[in-house]
């Protein structure tokens, strides 16, 4: 018998604690989307504005229980496809994937375009929609570049960026409150609850990237305890930040804010600290979205590159550079999408289209969750210790069935050009699937 002592090890070490989850719940929702929201958000709801960025947290609190549940179930790489997977068979998660990519695609392209407007900003000569082009295929082609060399190097450019975004937001909302005193905190008043779902539905984009760090689920020390509080203290802190963003704008930009929705922090910056204040939110604009974009070429070719791994996309998609092991054609392919969609329109359209996929993802996950919990599903490896930590941690299906609805809810918001783009490429993702699985077994020898 072979000794315990010799057994290889196939279990993930449980060492992360609530701050080490909290934190990185943080750094992974506050993205370039904060810097243009405020604007896009006044512009729907006026002086009550404030409230939606509530709404969303709950709704996201609820959601992200739904990620923490299905994946202490199914502890694998792939997020809601793989949950979807194992809940619901092959196709489902197919089409979990399918989602993944799309709303990893428009959010990403929602920020180049962002971005590409406040670089015009520093740089009006860049404005024309011909250098606009130039800039975003100069973006792309560099973090392409950047992450084909290697992932250490792009995952470097990330967490300088993450350091560099945090400072300006910080500064501004520090001059508002010295501003605009006591007076910076007032709330305004409740929106109507018709008036606020098409403005949390567009806001949900900003919270969005938080789901993320539920793949963590597998490492986390004390995970029924730890999740639930590195949830509640990673959204609390979320919510500050984005209300303390938008109050200091509204401090600096005053009625103008629903009017500003390029460079909107910048400006308010500049009226709060003058032009040096306008420059370093510039600045931290920039860096903050491309900061964003950088993980968006870095991450989201991996999922092309798994799904091509399991034969559902060309096989070229699945390919390695012999020198720096990366997938260097899905990344490719991935940033000619990139520019493709961001050349396609602007960051408040974008965001609308991102979101309405981003919540159809989070259905799915909160479908899903349900039901693995209902079933008693888990999914456990070859070789896998199973020890008292790693046991599924259970919510009261009323949470996971309010976010469900919270979900339902927001997508009545949609617009049908937004329903049109997602039923479209999950009905084309359905069609490829069963082309896909049909080859496989034609050329499948019967046994």
């Amino acid at each position: 018998m072979c000794d315990r002592g010799m057994r290889p090890v196939t279990t993930l070490a449980r060492t992360i604690t609530v701050r080490g989850l909290t934190a990185s719940l943080f750094n992974m929702t506050v993205g370039g989307g904060i810097f243009a929201m405020p604007a896009l958000v006044a512009q729907m709801l006026g002086a009550s504005a404030v409230h939606a960025y509530f709404a969303c947290a709950l709704a996201m609190l609820c959601i992200l229980l739904a990620y923490a549940v299905a994946g202490s179930r199914v502890p694998r790489a792939g997020g809601v496809a793989a949950y979807a997977d194992a809940a619901f068979g092959p196709l489902v998660g197919f089409l979990g994937g399918a989602l993944n990519w799309l709303s990893d695609t428009l959010a990403g392209a929602a920020v180049l375009a962002g971005l590409t407007a406040a670089i015009a900003v520093v740089a009006p000569a860049l404005a024309s929609r011909g250098a606009q082009a130039l800039v975003l295929a100069a973006i792309l082609g560099t973090l392409a570049w950047v992450n084909v060399r290697s992932v250490r190097h792009g995952t470097h450019v990330v967490e300088m960026m993450t350091v560099a975004k945090l400072l300006p937001l910080l500064a501004l909302v520090g001059a508002a409150a010295w501003v605009g005193g006591t007076g910076m905190w007032r709330l305004g008043p409740l929106p109507e609850p018709t008036a606020i779902g098409r403005a949390t539905l567009v806001l949900i984009f900003a919270f969005s990237g938080s789901e993320s760090v539920m793949g963590l689920c597998g490492e986390v020390r004390r995970p029924t305890r730890t999740i639930p509080i590195a949830l509640l203290l990673g959204l609390a802190l979320v919510t500050s930040l984005y209300v303390a963003v938008h109050l200091a704008a509204r401090v600096g930009l005053g009625e103008a804010l629903p009017t500003t929705p390029d460079a909107t922090l910048a400006a308010a910056a500049g009226a709060l600290m003058g032009p040096r204040g306008r420059w370093l939110l510039l600045v931290g604009t920039v860096v903050s979205m491309a900061g964003f974009a950088s993980a968006a070429v870095m991450s989201t070719p991996r999922i092309l590159y798994a799904v091509a791994q399991r034969g559902l996309l060309p096989a070229w998609l699945a390919r390695v550079h012999p020198q720096f092991r990366t997938p260097h054609p899905a990344i490719v392919a991935q940033a000619i999408a990139l520019f493709v969609v961001a050349s396609s329109g602007t960051f408040d359209a974008l965001a609308g289209f991102a979101s309405v996929a981003v919540v159809s993802g989070y259905l799915l996950a909160c479908v899903t969750a349900i039901t693995l919990q209902w079933r008693g599903v888990r999914v456990v490896d070859a070789g896998e210790e199973v020890d008292s930590e790693s046991r599924p941690l259970h919510v009261p299906t009323v949470v996971l069935a309010i976010g469900a609805a919270f979900c339902v809810a927001l997508l009545a918001q949609a617009t049908r050009a937004e329903l049109l783009v997602e039923v479209g490429l999950l009905a084309a993702a359905t069609a490829w699937y069963a082309v896909r699985a049909r080859a496989r077994r034609v050329s499948t020898p019967a046994s």
